[in-house]
Protein backbone atom coordinates (compact mmCIF):
# COMPACT_ATOMS: atom_id res chain seq x y z
CA UNK A 1 0.00 0.00 0.00
CA UNK A 2 0.79 3.71 -1.04
CA UNK A 3 0.48 5.34 2.22
CA UNK A 4 4.07 6.22 2.87
CA UNK A 5 4.35 9.65 1.95
CA UNK A 6 0.79 11.04 1.92
CA UNK A 7 -0.27 14.83 0.74
CA UNK A 8 -2.85 17.14 0.92
CA UNK A 9 -5.26 17.17 -2.01
CA UNK A 10 -5.45 20.98 -0.60
CA UNK A 11 -1.37 21.28 -0.80
CA UNK A 12 0.56 19.03 -2.77
CA UNK A 13 3.85 20.03 -1.23
CA UNK A 14 2.56 19.31 2.33
CA UNK A 15 3.72 15.69 2.24
CA UNK A 16 3.35 14.35 5.60
CA UNK A 17 5.62 10.91 6.66
CA UNK A 18 3.87 8.57 8.24
CA UNK A 19 7.06 7.62 9.98
CA UNK A 20 7.33 11.11 11.61
CA UNK A 21 3.92 10.66 12.82
CA UNK A 22 4.70 7.17 14.38
CA UNK A 23 8.18 8.28 15.45
CA UNK A 24 7.24 9.16 18.89
CA UNK A 25 5.37 5.77 19.30
CA UNK A 26 8.22 3.88 18.42
CA UNK A 27 11.18 4.69 16.31
CA UNK A 28 11.02 1.53 14.75
CA UNK A 29 7.51 1.45 13.86
CA UNK A 30 6.15 1.19 10.14
CA UNK A 31 3.11 1.05 8.15
CA UNK A 32 2.84 -2.74 7.98
CA UNK A 33 3.06 -2.54 11.71
CA UNK A 34 -0.03 -0.32 11.76
CA UNK A 35 -1.34 -2.25 9.18
CA UNK A 36 -0.76 -5.43 11.03
CA UNK A 37 -2.27 -3.56 14.56
CA UNK A 38 -5.45 -2.52 12.80
CA UNK A 39 -6.05 -5.80 11.61
CA UNK A 40 -5.74 -7.39 15.11
CA UNK A 41 -8.57 -4.60 16.71
CA UNK A 42 -10.37 -5.44 13.73
CA UNK A 43 -10.51 -9.02 14.76
CA UNK A 44 -10.74 -8.57 18.69
CA UNK A 45 -13.79 -6.19 17.80
CA UNK A 46 -15.49 -8.67 15.81
CA UNK A 47 -14.90 -11.51 18.78
CA UNK A 48 -16.23 -8.67 21.43
CA UNK A 49 -19.59 -8.04 19.28
CA UNK A 50 -19.94 -11.67 19.23
CA UNK A 51 -18.98 -12.61 15.83
CA UNK A 52 -16.46 -14.15 13.55
CA UNK A 53 -14.44 -12.58 11.84
CA UNK A 54 -14.84 -12.70 7.93
CA UNK A 55 -10.92 -12.45 6.53
CA UNK A 56 -12.10 -10.74 3.45
CA UNK A 57 -14.55 -7.96 5.64
CA UNK A 58 -11.52 -7.84 8.10
CA UNK A 59 -9.54 -6.81 5.01
CA UNK A 60 -11.77 -4.48 3.75
CA UNK A 61 -12.10 -2.92 7.45
CA UNK A 62 -8.45 -2.32 7.70
CA UNK A 63 -7.88 -0.79 4.53
CA UNK A 64 -11.60 1.78 5.63
CA UNK A 65 -10.04 2.12 8.96
CA UNK A 66 -6.09 3.23 7.57
CA UNK A 67 -7.89 5.03 4.68
CA UNK A 68 -9.90 6.54 7.43
CA UNK A 69 -6.47 7.65 9.51
CA UNK A 70 -4.38 8.95 6.66
CA UNK A 71 -6.66 11.08 4.78
CA UNK A 72 -6.88 14.85 5.11
CA UNK A 73 -2.37 14.96 5.62
CA UNK A 74 -3.02 11.80 8.34
CA UNK A 75 -5.06 14.45 10.47
CA UNK A 76 -6.74 12.10 12.34
CA UNK A 77 -3.46 9.82 13.10
CA UNK A 78 -1.43 12.72 14.15
CA UNK A 79 -4.24 13.79 16.40
CA UNK A 80 -3.34 10.65 18.55
CA UNK A 81 -1.89 12.44 21.70
CA UNK A 82 0.09 9.12 23.58
CA UNK A 83 -2.29 9.49 26.55
CA UNK A 84 -3.58 5.74 26.57
CA UNK A 85 -1.40 3.01 24.03
CA UNK A 86 -1.75 3.62 20.63
CA UNK A 87 -3.54 -0.13 20.54
CA UNK A 88 -6.24 1.21 22.67
CA UNK A 89 -7.02 4.01 20.56
CA UNK A 90 -6.74 2.60 17.74
CA UNK A 91 -9.33 -0.45 19.31
CA UNK A 92 -11.76 2.60 20.33
CA UNK A 93 -11.69 3.10 16.40
CA UNK A 94 -11.93 -0.10 15.34
CA UNK A 95 -14.89 -0.96 17.58
CA UNK A 96 -16.76 2.06 16.13
CA UNK A 97 -15.83 0.92 12.67
CA UNK A 98 -17.06 -2.63 13.06
CA UNK A 99 -20.05 -1.66 15.09
CA UNK A 100 -21.12 0.46 12.19
CA UNK A 101 -20.49 -1.85 9.87
CA UNK A 102 -22.20 -5.04 11.58
CA UNK A 103 -25.07 -2.72 11.82
CA UNK A 104 -25.62 -2.27 8.65
CA UNK A 105 -25.07 -5.43 8.03
CA UNK A 106 -27.88 -6.22 9.96
CA UNK A 107 -30.24 -3.73 7.78
CA UNK A 108 -29.30 -5.96 4.50
CA UNK A 109 -31.56 -8.23 3.74
CA UNK A 110 -29.92 -11.62 2.19
CA UNK A 111 -30.05 -12.22 -2.05
CA UNK A 112 -29.50 -15.73 -1.54
CA UNK A 113 -32.23 -18.28 -2.83
CA UNK A 114 -34.41 -15.20 -4.28
CA UNK A 115 -34.97 -15.47 -8.20
CA UNK A 116 -33.90 -13.02 -10.37
CA UNK A 117 -37.56 -12.54 -11.32
CA UNK A 118 -38.12 -11.45 -8.28
CA UNK A 119 -36.32 -8.44 -8.51
CA UNK A 120 -37.76 -7.49 -11.93
CA UNK A 121 -40.23 -4.47 -11.89
CA UNK A 122 -43.91 -5.52 -12.22
CA UNK A 123 -46.19 -2.30 -13.12
CA UNK A 124 -49.34 -1.87 -10.97
CA UNK A 125 -52.33 -2.60 -13.14
CA UNK A 126 -52.98 1.15 -13.38
CA UNK A 127 -49.73 1.55 -14.62
CA UNK A 128 -50.37 -1.51 -17.48
CA UNK A 129 -54.02 0.48 -18.29
CA UNK A 130 -52.06 3.76 -19.03
CA UNK A 131 -49.55 2.29 -20.96
CA UNK A 132 -52.18 0.53 -22.94
CA UNK A 133 -54.06 3.94 -23.37
CA UNK A 134 -50.85 5.18 -24.35
CA UNK A 135 -49.88 2.73 -26.97
CA UNK A 136 -53.37 2.99 -28.64
CA UNK A 137 -53.19 6.76 -29.01
CA UNK A 138 -49.94 5.97 -30.99
CA UNK A 139 -49.85 5.42 -34.78
CA UNK A 140 -48.27 2.04 -35.80
CA UNK A 141 -44.62 3.34 -36.35
CA UNK A 142 -44.94 5.36 -33.24
CA UNK A 143 -46.05 2.47 -31.36
CA UNK A 144 -43.15 0.03 -32.74
CA UNK A 145 -40.86 3.24 -32.04
CA UNK A 146 -42.17 2.78 -27.95
CA UNK A 147 -41.71 -0.98 -27.84
CA UNK A 148 -38.11 -0.47 -28.97
CA UNK A 149 -37.51 2.08 -26.37
CA UNK A 150 -39.04 -0.27 -23.42
CA UNK A 151 -37.02 -3.03 -24.77
CA UNK A 152 -33.99 -0.25 -23.99
CA UNK A 153 -32.33 -0.20 -27.55
CA UNK A 154 -30.20 2.27 -28.70
CA UNK A 155 -30.77 4.84 -31.38
CA UNK A 156 -28.33 3.26 -33.82
CA UNK A 157 -30.31 -0.20 -33.17
CA UNK A 158 -33.64 1.41 -33.66
CA UNK A 159 -32.26 3.52 -36.56
CA UNK A 160 -31.25 0.39 -38.49
CA UNK A 161 -34.51 -1.64 -37.12
CA UNK A 162 -36.92 1.00 -38.66
CA UNK A 163 -34.26 1.89 -41.67
CA UNK A 164 -34.07 5.34 -40.85
CA UNK A 165 -31.40 7.16 -39.93
CA UNK A 166 -30.04 8.14 -36.13
CA UNK A 167 -30.84 12.06 -36.46
CA UNK A 168 -34.34 10.62 -37.19
CA UNK A 169 -34.75 8.44 -34.20
CA UNK A 170 -33.67 11.62 -31.99
CA UNK A 171 -36.33 13.73 -33.64
CA UNK A 172 -39.19 10.77 -33.59
CA UNK A 173 -38.52 10.09 -29.84
CA UNK A 174 -38.75 13.62 -29.08
CA UNK A 175 -41.94 13.77 -30.98
CA UNK A 176 -43.00 10.42 -28.82
CA UNK A 177 -41.94 11.90 -25.77
CA UNK A 178 -44.17 15.18 -26.34
CA UNK A 179 -47.15 13.23 -27.38
CA UNK A 180 -47.04 10.82 -24.40
CA UNK A 181 -46.77 13.95 -22.13
CA UNK A 182 -50.03 15.58 -23.49
CA UNK A 183 -51.63 12.43 -23.01
CA UNK A 184 -50.64 11.77 -19.71
CA UNK A 185 -51.71 15.36 -18.59
CA UNK A 186 -55.19 14.96 -20.37
CA UNK A 187 -55.41 11.82 -18.05
CA UNK A 188 -54.50 13.83 -15.10
CA UNK A 189 -50.83 12.08 -14.56
CA UNK A 190 -47.81 13.47 -14.09
CA UNK A 191 -46.72 15.81 -16.59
Amino acid sequence: MALNNLQSPDDPNSGVSIEEILKPISSDFTIEGLLKLISNEVRHSYRIYGHSPNPEDVKDLTQAIAILLTKDDCRILSSFEHRSLLETWLRAIARHCVLRFLQGQRNMESLEGQSPDDFVYQPTQEAELLIGEIKESLTPRERKLFEFLLQKMKRKEIAERMNIEEDSVHKAIRRLRDKIRKCLESKGGPG
